[in-house]
Formats: C-alpha cells, sequence, structure tokens
C-alpha cells in the first residue's frame, strides 16, 4: 500500500491501494519499548509501541475509531474506540488483530440489533488486520519513533500500579494564594492536559459533560487574576502601567461550549446577539448581549444553558477562528457544487468521472457512491493534505 505522508509536521496520514483507503490521525505516537521487553505483531514483526494513540477512518462506511496501546504488567494492551463520542469500547492483551476481529462482532452487534446470532456469523474472521487498523505500518511514523529514547523499564516501576491522587496543594495566608505542585514538571503531561482542552469538543453535540469536562480541566485558571488583569492592566518594575484588553479566540464549537450555549442547531444558536434561525439572514444586527448579562441569567437568556467559564472578557471580544470558518465554507461551497451538478446534468455518471480524473490527476483518494436507504449521493471526505491540494490545485474548468 501506498503512503501519504508529511508526518510530524502533519499528524493527518493517507494509506491507500487500489481497493481501500486509510485516513490516520496521530494523537501520540508513542516510543518503543526495549529490544528484550518490545513486541512484535505476529506475521509482519512490526514492533508495537507504547503509550500509543491513533484515530483511524476506514471503509465506504467512513467508520471512525480511536486505537491505543498501552504496556500494562509488560504486555501491550490494544484497544479501539468506536461508536458515539467513541462510547463503545473493546480490550485485548492477545494482539491487535484479535482485537479488531472482537470490535467487527460489536459493530456488527449494533447493526443487526439484537439478532445476536447472525452478528456472529459474521465476524468470526477480521474485515481488516490488526498492524493496519492501529498503523502500525505506517513507515513515517515509526521512523520518527525510532529516533525517540525508550521510555519504558521494568526494573523501575515500583510504583506502576499506585494511584498518588494528591499533586497539589492550594491554600491562603491572609489575602495571599499559593500552590504547591508535588514532583518534577511533567512537560509530558501538561502536553496532555491541552490535548483534553481540545479533544473533548470531539463529541458532535455540545453536551453538559463537554462542559463540565472543560471545567474541570481548566480549575487551576484564576478567574480573579484575570479579572484584576482586565481591570488594572500590568505594572512593570519601573512603575510604567499597561492597559490590558483580553481577547479570547476560537473555533465556533470552542467558543460555544466556553460560553456555555447550546449546539449550532438551536433555535438560538448566535454567540453575540438574541436571533433565531428565521432572521439569520439579518445583517443589520446589533449586539445586544453582554457578558455581565449573561453571567448573572444565563437561565433566562435564549440559546444559554450554563454559566461562562471566562466572564471577565468582554462578548464583543470573543473571536470566531477565520481558518475554521474558511474551512466550513469550503466543505459547504464543495457540497453545493456536487448538489448544483447534480440537479443541471443528467447523466451522473458523465461530471462524477470527470471529478474523478481530475481527482486522480492531483494523486487523491476520492470516490462516490449512492446511499442503500434511500439512494443520497455520498462521497469522500476530504481531510488534511487532500484537503489543501484540492483547494489549491483543482481544475473546475475540467469538470463545467
Amino acid at each position: 500500500m501506498k503512503e501519504e505522508s508529511n508526518y510530524p509536521q502533519s499528524s493527518f496520514i493517507k494509506l491507500f491501494d487500489k481497493n481501500r483507503t486509510f485516513y490516520y490521525e496521530i494523537i501520540k505516537e508513542g516510543t518503543y519499548p526495549p529490544s528484550n521487553q518490545c513486541y512484535y505483531t505476529k506475521y509482519s514483526k512490526h514492533p508495537i509501541p507504547n503509550n500509543y494513540i491513533v484515530k483511524t477512518q476506514h471503509g465506504k462506511a467512513k467508520h471512525l475509531t480511536k486505537c491505543s496501546i498501552q504496556y500494562k504488567n509488560k504486555k501491550p494492551q490494544f484497544t479501539i474506540q468506536f461508536g458515539l463520542n467513541f462510547a463503545s469500547k473493546v480490550q485485548y492483551f492477545k494482539s491487535a488483530t484479535d482485537a479488531v476481529c472482537q470490535y467487527y462482532k460489536e459493530l456488527n452487534k449494533i447493526k443487526a440489533g439484537t439478532n445476536t446470532k447472525r452478528a456472529n456469523m459474521n465476524n468470526k474472521i477480521s474485515k481488516i488486520s490488526g498492524p493496519l487498523l492501529f498503523g502500525l505500518t505506517l513507515l513515517s511514523v515509526k521512523n520518527i519513533r525510532q529516533t525517540l529514547p525508550l521510555d519504558y523499564n521494568s526494573k523501575f516501576h515500583l510504583f506502576e500500579d499506585l494511584s498518588v491522587s494528591t499533586k497539589r496543594h492550594k491554600f491562603e495566608i491572609g489575602d495571599e494564594q499559593f500552590d504547591i505542585y508535588f514532583g518534577k514538571f511533567d512537560e509530558k503531561s501538561e502536553n496532555e492536559r491541552k490535548e483534553a482542552i481540545v479533544k473533548l469538543l470531539d463529541c458532535g453535540r455540545i453536551t453538559r459533560e463537554a462542559y463540565r469536562s472543560l471545567a474541570r480541566i481548566e480549575h487551576e485558571i484564576s478567574h480573579e487574576d484575570l479579572q484584576l488583569l482586565q481591570e488594572n492592566g500590568f505594572q512593570q518594575l519601573n512603575s510604567n502601567r499597561w492597559p490590558v484588553r483580553l481577547y479570547f479566540g476560537s473555533d465556533w464549537k470552542f467558543l460555544a461550549t466556553c460560553l456555555g450555549m447550546k449546539a449550532a442547531n438551536a433555535k438560538h444558536f448566535c454567540l453575540w446577539y438574541n436571533c433565531t434561525k428565521a432572521n439569520i439572514g439579518d445583517t443589520n444586527k446589533q449586539i445586544t448581549k453582554t457578558i455581565e448579562m449573561v453571567k448573572i441569567n444565563y437561565s433566562k437568556i435564549n440559546g444559554h444553558l450554563n454559566k461562562p467559564l471566562f466572564y471577565m472578557i468582554p462578548l464583543y471580544n470573543w473571536v470566531c477562528d477565520e481558518l475554521h470558518v474558511f474551512l466550513r465554507i469550503t466543505d459547504r461551497l464543495w457540497e453545493l457544487m456536487l448538489s448544483d451538478l447534480s440537479r443541471e446534468q443528467v447523466e451522473e455518471t458523465i461530471w462524477q468521472a470527470k471529478i474523478l480524473d481530475e481527482m486522480k490527476q492531483l494523486i487523491v483518494a476520492f470516490q462516490f457512491w449512492n446511499e442503500k436507504n434511500n439512494n443520497n449521493l455520498l462521497y469522500t471526505l476530504l481531510m488534511g493534505p487532500d484537503k489543501l491540494k484540492v483547494l489549491q490545485k483543482f481544475n473546475l474548468t475540467e469538470v463545467f
């Protein structure tokens, strides 16, 4: 199979041949244990990393899984999470392929509903090898991983199963507040904490748990300090005082979560205006909400479910990230273009063939198919480098 990768500059990797295409997003590349502790896949003899996480998209139905490998008791444990918000999970110590077999068994049980007999018959053999689903065949990741230091040594894991909960203590002396952190600064854990802020938003809708998770992750943020910084500015050693104006920028979903709002498809969806879907096209709106109003009366304001997390930042300083807006616009334009082609041209096979030829010229794996139940036209979701290549080089004159 051919690997298309720019790792580690980009965490998105494509692996494909004439019949199959896999899309990977490397969350944590992991490291290889020492040779006397490292396990290998049975037939292809790929070394199995420790502390490894990858998201894999596969199949015509674009199934999305989160696969991870963690050495426990000197043996690799293979975990596959799938389904809505990755709520379903299978784990296996034996091999990656055995974990994939169990994954397909559970997946078909979900599809078959209560017909478990049929599901068991369809899942005696895995449809995908374990190394493929787990991305263990990716050479670009393997090459980077081999340059990293070894991080697992069984001789010095005396407290491997011991859970220590006291890592941070906060106390006050008079009007002063102090934080004490126990142990050495762990840059790896700090990066995991930052990644968790983003990952919790991967669930489709903005759930109550997503808001609570973010509040738990950012428990050490001092709202009082941010409030004082906003009000008093920054005092230099030479007595110069600099005014500070706080801004908060991100994609829409993260902004809405931090504001305690409902999902994008809610009736009252807007971060700044008290408007509904009915007047979404009105360009003469003015900001009618304030962060103070939302903080005090969020339960009485349309579209809000929870108190905003960063209530010291004025609402007109909450800015939606331009990159995410443009990416969503390009996705929508591509969807509208295909819709127009379907409506205006009689022979779908003609314009589909033109698009497929152009994609082939760009070396982008792309295909069309029809949904079984309603015959709706579906197509490959463009991600990462493929999307950038299409936006830059796709020749529309070859289609129209």
